[in-house]
């Protein structure tokens, strides 16, 4: 007794200039794979760090994967606006 749906209506939509959840996700592991970049490149100069390199070089792989899901998403979401 006296539950509701949760259910809201919404009458007026305000737009923001912000960029997407989507865009910031897209921004976050860009930035996270220049910075891994920026550490192996560093690595190798020192010397004596080949597990780390093989290490974050698979995680760089791993993170450019989502990116390119998240893209993807991206764009079918662009895609089904126009």
């Amino acid at each position: 007794m006296g539950e509701t749906c949760g259910l809201r209506l919404v009458m007026t939509a305000y737009f923001q200039e912000d960029i997407c959840k989507l865009c910031d996700e897209i921004n976050k592991k860009q930035r996270r794979i220049e910075k891994m970049s920026q550490d192996i490149a560093r690595w190798k100069l020192e010397g004596n760090r080949r597990a780390t390199i093989d290490r974050t070089t698979a995680e760089i792989k791993e993170i450019e994967m989502k990116l390119d899901r998240l893209r993807v998403q991206h764009e079918g979401r662009i895609k089904g606006r126009i």
